[in-house]
């Protein structure tokens, strides 16, 4: 199906003119494709699409910045984390593929030509057409195919979640174990230093003959 604008009849620009009614063409072009295609975009957002990024955020409740940069750099370089984000992506772009299969295919096209005379001066002549089409899922093909993207890509965003959530409790277990150890040396070296000066004072009241 093409549209044609209608146009009055062509006017006479001077050679070499700007060609500004191009431009204006091709704009309403643009903005006719565009308005078209968001009447079949799916505006629907995915909560889930973030939440895998977002919940594992618990151990902020610790207020310790050294919790909070070892598991950022975690999950920068985590092998498991960057295999799973990878593997989201591509369920993503699947399901996308798929649910494109079941809209409209919009084509706008247009054309813009120069006649010169040699007795004259030029004109411009300009053309366009938008072609649409859409192909009937009648037995339920690509609604079928559509659900069965749609829960890959849900099974690997849970997938992801869930290796975020293993990777930062490993981490804070980690830092957990390390912080109760520095904790137990503190203490250590805290007793060590009070039976120094215990001797030390024993050995003072040994000198000056307080201690039989």
């Amino acid at each position: 199906m093409f549209l044609r604008p209608k146009h009055p009849k062509p006017k006479q620009n001077p050679a070499g003119s700007p060609p500004q009614l191009a431009f204006a063409m091709a704009l309403s072009l643009a903005l006719l494709l565009g308005g078209c295609a968001s009447l079949f975009r799916d505006k629907t957002p995915d909560p889930n699409a973030t939440q895998a990024l977002t919940e594992a955020s618990w151990w902020n409740d610790f207020h310790d910045p050294l919790l909070t940069e070892l598991i950022a750099r975690a999950m920068q370089a985590n092998p498991s984390i960057l295999s799973s984000q990878a593997a989201l992506q591509q369920a993503r772009a699947l399901r996308d593929v798929k649910l494109a299969a079941t809209r409209p295919n919009l084509t706008v096209s247009g054309s813009a030509q120069r006649n010169t005379s040699e007795d004259g001066p030029s004109n411009i002549n300009f053309r366009g057409g938008l072609d649409a089409s859409w192909e009937l899922d009648i037995f339920g093909a690509n609604q079928s195919a559509v659900a069965n993207s749609e829960a890959d890509l849900q099974a690997a965003i849970a997938n992801l979640r869930d290796v975020q959530l293993s990777m930062t409790a490993e981490v804070a277990l980690a830092y957990i174990q390390l912080r109760g150890l520095q904790a137990q040396l503190d203490i250590a070296r805290h007793n060590l230093a009070s039976q120094r000066e215990t001797l030390q004072i024993t050995q003072w009241r040994a000198q000056a003959g307080l201690v039989t």
